[in-house]
C-alpha cells in the first residue's frame, strides 16, 4: 500500500468542543472512513464528542508515523491493526503527543471512547480490538515508551493538533496557527504562543478568543494565497504601521463580506451580529497579545477598524460591550428584553441606570399581570 506524501498536510485542528469544518483525513478514508462516521451518530450525545475528538487524534496520529492509508475493513482485522492500537494508546498518554497541560482524566476519556467506538464497529463488521483496560500501569509505560522512541517532531505535531494554552480555571485549549506558522516562521509563532499563554491565564474561559487566533490563521491563509498583488506576509512587515492599517482593513473586509463564501450561506441578523461581536474580540486580541507582547505595531494614528456596532442592536442585549480601545466590554449576554431598545454601548454608570430601570419595569408588569389573574382593578 502506498504511503501517504509528506506534502499532503492535513489542514485542520482539533480545539476543546471544536473540529475544524475544513480538516481533511488522508489515512482513514474510503469504507472505513464512511463506516467509522455513521457509528459515531449511533453513540449517545455524551460520548460522541470525545469518540469524535479521539478519531481526529488517531488521523493525526497515523499521518505522523506515516501509516499507510486503511480503506478496507480488511484492514481493521489484521495483528497490524492491534499494534496500531496499542502505539495509539501510548501516543494519548504522551506529552510528545498531547500537550503535558491536558489532563490525565482527558487522556483517559479520549482512550475509552475510542476504545468503545471500535466496540460499535465490531457489532457490523469484524475488527481485531485491542482492550486497553487489560494493560496495567507499566505497560502503559511500555507503550509511551515505544511511542516516544519513534522520535516525533514535536513542531511537526503541534502544527498538526495546534498549541496548547490553559486558561485561569485550568481548562485547556489548542491554538490553530499552521498559517501563522507557515507564513510567519517558528520563531514568531514560538513567541505568539508564549504571550497567548500570559493572555490565557488572566481570562476563567479561553474558547472564544481560541477562536480568535483560528480566525487569524483563516485569514492569513487566505491573504497568502490571494492572488491580488501586493506585499508579500513576513514578521517583520507587522512593525510597519501603514502595513498593519491595510493588513486590519482587509481583514475586516474578509471576516464579513467573506462570510457568504466560506459557509455558502446568506447571514442572517443574528449571524451579523455574532460577526461584530467576535470581531471587537479580534481587535481586543490583537491590542492585548499582538501589539502589547511586541510582536506587531498599532496601525497608522492608532486607528483600528471597529465593523459596525449598528450590526449588534438587532439582538436587543444588554450588557457591555469591551470597545476596541478598552474602556468596557463583557461579551456575555445578561438580559433580552423584546420590544425594548437599549443602547449597546454606554458607560458603566449610564449601564447601572439601564440596568436598574428595566428590573422595575420587569418588577411592574410581574404585579400588573398577578392582579389581573386575581381579578383587582388597576388604578
Amino acid at each position: 500500500m502506498s504511503r501517504v506524501s509528506p506534502k499532503s498536510f492535513p489542514q485542520g485542528i482539533i480545539t476543546k468542543g471544536h473540529t475544524d469544518k475544513n480538516f481533511q483525513f488522508l489515512v482513514l478514508s474510503g469504507n472505513v472512513l464512511l463506516l467509522i462516521q455513521s457509528h459515531l451518530a449511533n453513540l449517545p450525545p455524551s460520548q460522541r464528542r470525545s469518540a469524535n475528538r479521539a478519531v481526529f487524534y488517531f488521523e493525526c496520529f497515523l499521518w505522523l508515523i506515516n501509516h499507510p492509508p486503511i480503506t478496507s475493513t480488511l484492514d481493521l482485522r489484521t495483528n497490524a491493526f492491534l499494534s496500531i492500537q496499542r502505539l495509539f494508546y501510548g501516543a494519548l498518554y504522551s506529552n510528545c503527543f498531547l500537550a503535558a497541560e491536558v489532563k490525565y482524566s482527558g487522556r483517559q476519556r479520549l482512550v475509552r471512547y475510542f476504545f468503545k467506538l471500535l466496540a460499535e464497529l465490531s457489532k457490523s463488521s469484524p475488527i481485531n480490538i485491542f482492550v486497553y483496560s487489560d494493560l496495567t500501569d507499566s505497560q502503559v509505560r511500555e507503550c509511551i515508551a515505544q511511542f516516544e522512541a519513534i522520535g516525533i517532531d514535536p513542531v511537526r505535531a503541534a502544527k498538526l493538533m495546534g498549541w496548547q494554552v490553559a486558561d485561569r480555571s485550568a481548562n485547556s485549549f489548542r491554538l490553530k496557527m499552521g498559517a501563522i506558522f507557515d507564513v510567519f516562521g517558528p520563531d514568531f509563532t514560538m513567541e505568539l504562543h508564549q504571550e497567548s499563554k500570559k493572555h490565557a491565564l488572566a481570562h476563567s474561559h479561553y474558547s472564544n478568543y481560541a477562536n480568535v487566533v483560528s480566525r487569524f490563521d483563516d485569514f492569513l491563509r487566505w491573504y497568502d494565497d490571494d492572488p491580488i498583488d501586493r506585499p508579500s506576509l513576513n514578521a517583520h512587515v507587522l512593525q510597519d504601521p501603514v502595513f498593519v492599517y491595510q493588513l486590519f482593513w482587509s481583514f475586516q473586509r474578509w471576516h464579513f463580506e467573506g462570510y457568504s463564501e466560506r459557509s455558502q450561506t446568506q447571514p442572517t441578523e443574528r449571524v451579523l451580529a455574532n460577526l461584530q461581536r467576535q470581531w471587537i474580540r479580534i481587535i481586543c486580541w490583537a491590542k492585548s497579545v499582538l501589539v502589547s507582547g511586541g510582536l506587531m505595531c498599532s496601525p497608522l494614528g492608532d486607528v483600528w477598524p471597529e465593523g459596525s456596532k449598528k450590526l449588534t442592536r438587532f439582538l436587543h442585549e444588554v450588557g457591555h460591550h469591551r470597545y476596541a480601545d478598552g474602556e468596557s466590554l463583557v461579551s456575555q449576554k445578561l438580559l433580552t428584553i423584546k420590544r425594548v431598545c437599549i443602547p449597546l454601548y454606554c458607560k458603566q454608570d449610564i449601564f447601572i441606570f439601564y440596568i436598574q430601570w428595566l428590573i422595575f419595569l420587569l418588577i411592574g408588569n410581574t404585579m400588573k399581570n398577578t392582579m389581573l389573574r386575581k381579578g383587582l382593578t388597576i388604578f
